[in-house]
């Protein structure tokens, strides 16, 4: 159904804390500039909900945070009455909307968002009910949505049997020993006392957990690798390659702070990894989908000085633990 020009009616539902400032200030404020009404629904309704707060203050001394314009649109946000008086998500009602978008966030009150059967089920009714209208999922990399149930759950199913390919690419501190390597240790989830989930290497009590890392290009001071992985565990890149001694760049809860202080002068403002491409096979049919690296980080690689030494030859890697 092609879009006629006419004021369209987008929900914008959020946790009551803790979503990403720009992932809901900006869109807000392209849609209200063009005519359109936004309508923010939270879990209980009437009630202001709030961003997460380190992206206001930045979330590492001051080094990562929002932008200055998402902040001042956030701003201006706080005044808009319907971010004021957010109707329920119980209240939802597809029929009455045009449009739909998902914002994201990495704090711990977003699992009230993720987490909401509720939630899923108005969004999964948004889907059946309004198949022609644009739904906008804030992400950076491949997203893939399912249209039917059936897709979904026969979709999970490959996920947990670890039938699908998942590859990502991430800027890592240092080098790689060697061109191609594999990190097969046990992962632990734990939840610390403010609700943060934080995730670590167990050899007695983890999960098994295996990623495999390609040197793709080397720079001053870090590498862009491809990781691939055999499993699916939570943060298991981030640990992974923290395990190896070459966390990934803009990562607040297990990088170093002062290599993420070094790649914030070349414009590093988030956390650099990016899900790049994910395939499977489901109903007798190959799916692949792939996503090109977004602008913000090319634009760091284009900044990073090369490498003082040409990369090393490819060698053939083996494990580590």
């Amino acid at each position: 159904m092609a879009y006629d020009g006419s004021p369209m009616r987008v929900l914008i539902p959020v946790p009551d804390a803790d979503f990403d400032t720009t992932e809901v200030a900006v869109p807000w404020r392209l849609l209200r500039d063009a005519g359109h009404e936004v309508v923010f629904a939270t879990e209980g309704g009437g009630t202001a909900p709030a961003c997460d707060p380190r992206l206001l203050s930045g979330v590492l001394l001051g080094q990562l945070g929002a932008d200055p314009e998402p902040r001042r649109f956030y701003a201006d946000l706080q005044g808009d009455r319907a971010f004021r008086t957010p109707i329920r998500w119980a209240d939802i009602d597809p029929a009455q909307l045009d449009g739909l978008i998902l914002p994201g966030g990495h704090a711990p009150g977003m699992r009230q968002y993720l987490g909401s059967t509720l939630l899923q089920q108005k969004v999964a009714a948004f889907w059946e009910q309004r198949p022609q209208c644009p739904v906008g999922a804030i992400c950076h990399g491949v997203l893939v949505l399912a249209r039917r149930r059936a897709a979904l759950t026969g979709l999970q199913a490959l996920i947990r049997e670890n039938r699908t390919t998942k590859q990502y690419l991430a800027l890592l501190m240092g080098d790689l020993p060697r061109a191609a390597l594999s990190v097969n240790v046990p992962l632990r989830k734990s939840i610390l006392q403010g609700g943060e989930r934080m995730v670590r290497v167990d050899e007695n009590d983890g999960k098994a957990s295996l990623t495999h890392f390609r040197r793709i290009a080397t720079y001053e001071g870090a590498c862009l690798v491809e990781a691939t992985l055999e499993t699916g565990r939570t943060h298991q890149i981030r640990v992974h390659s923290q395990h190896l001694g070459h966390p990934i760049g803009g990562d607040e809860k297990y990088g170093d702070r002062d290599f993420n202080r070094r790649m914030k002068a070349f414009g590093l403002k988030r956390l650099f990894l990016h899900a790049a491409r994910f395939e499977f096979d489901l109903g007798g049919r190959a799916y692949a989908f792939s996503a090109p690296l977004a602008a913000d980080l090319v634009a760091v690689l284009d900044a990073l000085p090369p490498a003082p030494a040409a990369p090393r030859a490819l060698r053939e890697g083996r494990s580590v633990r």
